[in-house]
């Protein structure tokens, strides 16, 4: 017990829900004779413990509990059953603006946030500078926190909770608030924390950030625990819950093929042939599914528009799930709305759940030119490939454009006019099963290694 710093044995947190609010008043009327609520659970009976230089990642759904449990380690809820200790200087960065006051200026909530947590005024005053550079709030540190963006109030948060010397660093979802440069600068900053002992405690539901950051994983599932152990297997438990929950609801498949799917009752069975289906034995396909997805991020000249896309298995059938190393074709289907006269390139990218692509397919890697096509034309490309992914879950991404030789370099081509952008038309999964050996990182390619000396 002497090592442990921080100690939750059986935490519960009852609220009581009314179905109206004039419920509450006719409770408090009945003086307690007469029951107009129900009990709600955020949190049912959660225990663990952590020792000095212990890093918790916590994950879960909305809902499951994750703030809760945050609050009450921070010491802003009670528990309505169970105990906790926390033994160190604590610090929180919770909800956005949690603890501070939005008619001070920056620099007052500064020495007001360190005052609260013990730091005299002079202790105050040597950290600001750290503070405020590190926030890069530059001169509006002197202006009232209501005038703050949501970037900028994390930018101070973070600054504050990680400038006063804590022993136990406790951050919510906040950080996904801030830009992409923020966000490494203070990975970069809780990873120096971590190396000087700090116990840190972590709520996200970036699953590469609890294995990168954490040793120890929790799984909270409607205030339960889960999932309790080793970070990287709490991490990779999340991750297929959310794959295996997505595939159930199906969400992102198109509705004429999950109509269709309802209506026949049964898969047919599948074709034999181990040849991905010809290009001229496709049917032309108009998803207006596909076209309502990529509709908020559509872009170009509209001169030629994709119409749907599918992941196609070897029998040409349409497939979610793509096993590493399987061969598969991604079917692109395009309408040219007005005859072209110059030659174009369709693009098809395969992008991580970040939004980061990771593999790129052109129609001029095998010289496949596309011009001259008259008004209404409606063509379809395959883009064949065997599958070097790693587990996760992908999205594709499509282009049509104009291209052009780079005046630099004669073999790069650069994007004269696009056509046709979009993204988030088809989803899809590559599962843990069947892979042969551990993948670090997004695609496994094939090697040669041999010693040379």
């Amino acid at each position: 017990m002497s090592e442990d710093i921080v100690i939750a044995d059986r935490l519960t947190k009852t609220y009581k829900v009314y179905a109206r609010p004039s419920d509450h008043l006719r409770e408090i009327a009945s003086l307690g004779r007469r029951c107009y609520h129900r009990d709600f659970k955020a949190l049912d009976d959660v225990s663990f413990s952590l020792v000095r230089g212990d890093r918790l990642g916590i994950v879960g759904e909305n809902g499951s509990g994750k703030s809760t449990l945050l609050k009450m380690l921070s010491s802003v809820l009670t528990p309505t059953s169970g105990a906790y200790y926390v033994g160190g200087r604590v610090t929180s960065l919770l909800e956005l603006g949690t603890g501070f006051n939005p008619d001070l200026t920056g620099e007052e909530n500064v020495f007001q946030n360190g005052m609260l947590i013990g730091y005299s005024r002079q202790e105050m005053k040597q950290r600001f500078p750290l503070i405020h550079d590190f926030s890069e709030l530059g001169d509006f540190i002197w202006q009232p926190l209501k005038t703050y963006s949501s970037g900028m109030m994390v930018r101070l948060a973070f600054s504050c909770a990680v400038f006063v010397e804590p022993e136990i660093l406790i951050i919510d979802e906040a950080l996904s608030v801030g830009d992409a440069y923020f966000q490494n600068k203070c990975f970069y900053k809780i990873r120096s924390l971590l190396d000087q002992g700090v116990t840190f405690i972590y709520v996200t539901h970036n699953y590469d950030s609890i294995k990168s950051l954490c040793n120890k994983g929790l799984m909270l599932e409607q205030g339960r625990v889960a999932m309790a152990g080793e970070a990287k297997l709490v991490s990779d438990y999340y991750f297929k819950t959310i794959l295996e929950k997505q595939n159930r609801s199906r969400w992102y498949q198109s509705m004429p093929e999950a109509a269709r799917s309802n209506a026949d009752g049964a898969e047919q069975a599948p074709e034999q042939s181990q040849a991905l289906v010809p290009v001229l034995a496709a049917e032309f396909s108009r998803s207006d599914a596909f076209a309502r997805q990529v509709a908020p991020l559509r872009s170009g000249t509209g001169d030629a528009r994709i119409t749907d896309v599918a992941l196609l298995n070897t029998r040409g059938e349409k497939i979610d799930r793509l096993y590493w190393n399987e061969e598969a074709a991604i079917r692109v289907y395009f309408e040219v709305k007005n005859e072209t006269s110059v030659s174009f390139s369709v693009g098809a990218g395969i992008c991580d759940a970040k939004g980061v692509q990771v593999i790129q397919f052109t129609s001029l890697d095998e010289e496949c030119r596309l011009g001259g096509l008259p008004g209404g034309a409606e063509v379809i490309i395959d883009f064949c490939f065997r599958s070097p992914l790693a587990p996760g879950q992908y999205n594709i991404q499509l282009g049509i454009a104009d291209l052009i030789n780079s005046p630099i370099h004669p073999a790069y081509r650069i994007i004269e006019k696009t056509i046709d952008f979009c993204v988030g038309g088809y989803q899809f999964e590559v599962p843990f099963e069947n892979i042969p050996k551990a993948i670090w990182g997004k695609v496994s390619c094939p090697v040669k290694v041999q010693r040379v000396q």
